[in-house]
């Protein structure tokens, strides 16, 4: 039996004691999406935030804790997923990187989705607008809270260690690349990917995984804020000067996001004692990434994003 002694202190990117492989934690995230879609499925007439909270509670953090069950004789997983109380000194930090990429995103999600609208796609709303504040407080629960937890458990806290002894790097973009995946959307694909990658560096930077959940929580709140104040705006009325104007401010606030995240890693890097990842960079993918379970992944995410912008683009109508 092999087991760590539990260290306060983030461990240096790349230096995590070797662990599970790629096809592992490509298996672990193959039996989520399986589970998760098929509990859609049968669950549809469900309420949507009940759906939601089963599937984050159930079907995504309960297959990571087994996962780490699975591998508890062999690794200490208080150090493996960085089980760190977070550091007060950078929550500061993490407010400002959370905001700044949600921003950033936001605007890169707009212009992706205007340019699809210039040839007709309309978006699916998979989540009607809440409309009172007792619906932002459950969708904070649910979208925030909950997703933040159990998806950071199975993201930062399963998969990118399982890769992090053959460099941070390919740990860091794998897991990304799954987190990506795992929203079944092009037009989140690559708003998802740089969050999942910024929420991996924060928590590598802070040696804690309370800081990834933290940031992911934020990040969806956010977001729920941003679909309630949707809601009460009636943005079809706007003239074209309103939306000249609208498209301009968002420029502004965009490059103040870009600013807030470059201001906000270095002084990620300035708190943290782990050392920068570009020197710990051996490969870009993890060995054994290109298995037949990650095959399945992304065939799985080409048929239901493709099958969303058909439904999109009017192309298919669903019942």
């Amino acid at each position: 039996m092999s087991h760590y002694p539990l260290n306060p202190e983030p461990a240096p990117a790349g230096r995590l004691p070797a662990g599970p492989s790629a096809l592992s934690a490509s298996i672990l995230l193959l039996v989520v999406i399986s589970l998760t879609i098929t509990f859609q499925l049968l669950a549809h007439r469900l309420d949507q935030m009940i759906t939601l909270a089963v599937m984050q509670w159930i079907f995504v953090l309960i297959p990571a804790l087994c996962y780490w069950s699975f591998y508890r004789r062999r690794f200490d997983w208080k150090i493996y997923a960085r089980l760190n109380p977070l550091q007060p000194k950078f929550l500061p930090t993490i407010l400002l990187l959370s905001v700044s990429t949600w921003f950033a995103a936001f605007f890169g999600e707009s212009m992706i989705l205007n340019g699809l609208m210039q040839y007709g796609f309309e978006p699916v709303i998979e989540l009607p607008y809440p409309e009172t504040l007792a619906a932002v407080a459950v969708y904070i629960l649910v979208i925030a809270v909950s997703a933040g937890v159990c998806e950071e458990v199975l993201f930062r806290g399963a998969i990118m260690p399982s890769l992090e002894p053959d460099g941070a790097w390919p740990a860091l973009l794998f897991s990304a690349a799954f987190f990506s995946l795992t929203h079944m959307s092009f037009l989140n694909l690559f708003s998802t990917f740089f969050l999942g990658i910024m929420i991996g560096l924060v928590v590598i930077k802070t040696g804690s995984l309370y800081a990834g959940i933290l940031y992911h929580i934020l990040n969806n709140i956010y977001a729920v804020i941003a679909m309630y104040c949707a809601g009460l705006a009636d943005l079809e009325q706007l003239t074209e000067e309103q939306n000249v104007v609208l498209g301009l401010l968002l420029i502004m606030i965009a490059g103040l996001a870009v600013a807030g995240i470059a201001a906000g890693l270095l002084i990620l890097q300035k708190q943290s004692r782990a050392a920068p990842l570009y020197r710990s960079r051996r490969r870009w993918f993890p060995p054994g990434w290109f298995n037949w379970a990650t095959i399945l992944i992304l065939l799985i995410f080409l048929v239901l994003s493709v099958t969303g912008l058909l439904m999109g683009f009017g192309v298919i109508v669903w019942p």
